[in-house]
This record gives C-alpha cells, sequence and structure tokens, in this order.
C-alpha cells in the first residue's frame, strides 16, 4: 500500500513484520520457541510462586517431546470423517505446537508455566485420554485454516522454495525444538507442490524495501512465537 498510493495513506502501523526477502529464514520456529520459553521461564524465576510450583519448564517440554518422539500416542478418532480408519497417531510436533500456539496471545502468559508443567505430566503418565479431542479437530492443532490458500501464499511470497533450508538451519541450532516441523524433505515436498501447480514466486521488484516518510509505527510482541523483534 505504502508503495502503490502513498497519497491514499496518511500514517501506518505495521504488526508483527517479517522480513521482506527470500531466504530471509523467518520459518526457525524452533529457534524462536526456544527464545520464548527462555524468557518465560527467567519471567517464572522472578516470581516466588511460579518458581516453586514449576520448575524446569523449558526441560520438562523438550523431555516430554523426546519421549514422544520414542513412543508416539495411538488413540481411537472421535471423528471417522477426519480419520477413516477409526486411529489417530500423534506424533511429537504437538509437544511445543501447543504452547508454541499459545505464544501469540499475551493474555495466555501467566497460564502458561502451568500448562506445560501439567502438559508433560500427562505425557510422563501417559494419560492421553485428554488428547483424543484433538482428534476430531480439523487443522493442524485444532486451528481451522484453509491449506490451499496457506500453501498458495507460501508460494507466491517465496519462501516455500527456502524452507527446507530454513528446517536445516533450525534443527542445526536446536536439535530438539527444530523437530516441530519436521525434516527438510517436509520443505522440499511444498516447493515441489508450488512447481507443480504453477504458483511461482513474485516478481524479483516487489521484495524491494519500501522507502517512504509517512509516519509509521512498529509494533512487534516481545515473546511473538514466529516474529519475534
Amino acid at each position: 500500500y505504502l508503495k502503490e498510493d502513498p497519497q491514499g495513506i496518511r500514517a501506518a502501523v505495521l504488526d508483527a513484520i517479517v522480513p521482506l526477502v527470500q531466504g530471509a529464514h523467518f520459518q526457525t520456529v524452533g529457534t524462536f520457541l526456544q527464545r520464548d520459553l527462555a524468557l518465560l521461564e527467567k519471567a517464572c524465576a522472578a516470581n516466588g510462586t511460579c518458581k516453586a510450583n514449576f520448575p524446569n519448564i523449558e526441560a520438562r517440554l523438550k523431555g516430554a517431546m523426546l519421549a514422544i518422539q520414542k513412543d508416539p500416542i495411538r488413540l481411537k478418532a472421535l471423528d471417522t470423517e477426519l480419520a477413516p480408519t477409526g486411529e489417530v497417531t500423534i506424533f511429537q510436533d504437538i509437544v511445543p505446537a501447543l504452547p508454541f500456539q499459545m505464544f501469540y496471545e499475551q493474555k495466555n502468559y501467566p497460564t502458561m508455566p502451568a500448562f506445560i508443567a501439567a502438559f508433560a505430566a500427562l505425557i510422563e503418565r501417559r494419560d492421553f485420554d485428554g488428547f483424543r479431542a484433538l482428534t476430531a479437530a480439523g487443522g493442524p492443532g485444532g486451528i481451522e485454516i484453509s491449506q490451499g490458500m496457506y500453501y498458495a501464499i507460501m508460494c507466491n511470497d517465496g519462501w516455500a522454495f527456502d524452507l527446507a533450508r530454513a528446517i536445516e538451519k533450525d534443527q542445526a541450532a536446536e536439535p530438539v525444538l527444530g523437530q516441530m516441523q519436521g525434516s527438510p524433505e517436509v520443505g522440499e515436498a511444498i516447493a515441489k507442490l508450488c512447481k507443480k501447480y504453477g504458483m511461482a514466486a513474485r516478481p524479483a521488484d516487489q521484495y524491494a524495501p519500501v522507502e517512504t516518510d509517512i509516519r509509521t509505527v512498529i509494533a512487534n510482541g516481545e515473546m511473538d512465537p514466529l516474529t519475534p523483534p
């Protein structure tokens, strides 16, 4: 908008920005989650009640993830339309995915140490009855999105073509939490889909930085899980 109609814009707010450049690797989600967990643990340690009741939340979350990686969760499905075989297998990515999503809302932060501790305890006890609700969810982690639109934007914005390298970078930096997105082959498969359906990245000139003297506020949440400062 700033490029196309500068005369029609009085001021701008840019919220949760990512670099407008191909290969920016903003999909290193394990690295970002590690950053947020460290900030959460630091905040918890500064509060006597939290520190006493929920120590080592980062280590417990990683331990739970490794436990599921070793022995995935197998459940009877609640929705057989979504799971025609009647069974669902949940892998280790579910463990970091739930707190990752919670970091999007600041109002969740006060309860997150308790949530992570309780979540890890269920996994440690192999108590998965409550997890069956996930087998009736229509999207990843229970989030309803249009996969077609999502992948089209990935292709059109160009970062689908660098996703495999982003995953490799993420897993090198964070061997445990970096497994959240699966293997680099997942990124390669998405890039192939983009090419198969003719969804190329936008023209290179559209990635050029915007230069403007229009008054602009940039707002980024300190613990935003995908677009940290």
